[in-house]
């Protein structure tokens, strides 16, 4: 929420108009494009990949009891690159050093493979409603997958790689709060599973 909230505040000090088929997310956090809200992205960047490794590893403990220990260990690890290379990608923004930050940016997109493939699978063998929340990490994936064609096809100049971009962190976004949903709700005890009005 803290991310989406940074991005909005860079979006409307933005000069001029901008969309996701037009710009990619790192531009808002470029200075030399946003003179004005260009802090505002990164700010966000660094505050959301310093409360995701916390947030990562609160995740695999939970799931420590009920999937395969290398899932958990392989879904801690790189939960915890990403959220390094966010803070870096922050840290290091596209007008401070346009290799390193490109660098940093990729690397929050290849570790979502892992860390998706990962929870997916521990989510399916759970069975019930949490194979819903497994098809969409997967489908995060076929998403995540897609961008870094659309980058490798067609570099970084905007079109479907920005939009794909944009597609890939909301889609990735959505599926942190599916994950926190469910471990909020196995976290319930049955009494308080029992008061739940049945609908």
């Amino acid at each position: 929420m803290l991310y989406v909230a940074f991005i909005v505040a860079a979006i409307a000090l933005y000069p001029g108009s901008t969309s996701p088929a037009d710009t990619f997310l790192s531009e808002l956090g470029n200075a030399d494009l946003s003179p004005s809200g260009w802090v505002f992205y990164n700010v966000g960047m660094m505050i959301g990949g310093l409360l995701e490794i916390p947030f990562m590893v609160a995740v695999a403990r939970y799931y420590a009891g009920y999937g395969s220990t290398r899932l958990v260990r392989a879904g801690l690890l790189f939960g915890v690159i990403n959220g390094v290379s966010v803070v870096l990608t922050g840290a290091v923004a596209e007008h401070i050093h346009m290799g390193a930050h490109i660098a940093w940016s990729l690397l929050i997109f290849v570790s979502f493979i892992p860390l998706l493939v990962a929870y997916s699978m521990i989510l399916w063998d759970q069975g019930g409603t949490k194979r819903l929340v497994s098809l969409y990490g997967y489908v995060v994936c076929g998403v995540d997958l897609g961008l870094l064609a659309a980058l490798v096809y067609g570099g970084t100049d905007p079109g479907a790689g920005s939009l794909m971009e944009w597609i890939a962190v909301f889609a990735f976004l959505i599926w942190v709060v599916l994950l926190s949903h469910d471990i909020l709700r196995g976290a319930r005890t049955p009494d308080d599973r029992a008061k739940e009005p049945k609908v």
